[in-house]
């Protein structure tokens, strides 16, 4: 994460996640107009990155999907929505008016996917991403649990951008 976001952060704001493009629209610090393109954009890439997963390693690891462990989606959501609120926060602080983060500072996204990844990850694939929870689950055909991702990372998405909102 740490390397997309050092290389595009300045000249385009780094967009991979669209629970995290959809926060930056509702914390009104992106333009709604423009949200269908960068979505559109993020799925295809979802969908070509877990294509990529299955050409290289197989299709064993589900084309990379993210799976909660023994199927436990009472676990999964909070701990995503937890940490997809974390990483849309960390976003947030770096898109504030007037800010220009240091490169240590953009380093904070990928920091929270680290501490998530090593958190989190048994238990949930640590997705914080819905492009990158769906994209594998329709290329493997394994939708096991799938919905708790598409619902909480979202919701998270959503609330921490409208709290943000409110205190512009």
């Amino acid at each position: 994460m740490a390397i997309p976001i050092l290389a595009f952060a300045r000249t385009s704001g780094a967009h991979i996640n669209p629970a995290v493009t959809v926060a930056l629209v509702v914390a009104r610090r992106f333009s709604l107009k423009e949200l269908p393109a960068y979505v559109g954009a993020q799925f295809a890439g979802a969908f070509l990155g877990s294509a990529l997963v299955g050409a290289l390693i197989g299709t064993n690891a589900h084309w990379g999907a993210t799976l909660p462990w023994h199927g436990d989606t009472a676990l999964v959501a909070p701990l995503e929505f937890g940490f997809t609120t974390a990483l849309i926060l960390s976003v947030l602080f770096l898109t504030a008016p007037g800010k220009a983060p240091s490169n240590w500072e953009l380093t904070l996204p990928a920091i929270v996917v680290g501490i998530s990844t090593f958190l989190i990850g048994p238990w949930t694939g640590s997705s914080l991403n819905p492009a990158r929870t769906l994209a594998p689950a329709v290329l493997s055909g394994d939708y096991a649990g799938v919905w708790v991702y598409l619902a909480t990372v979202p919701a998270a998405a959503f609330i921490a951008g409208w709290l943000v909102s409110l205190r512009q």
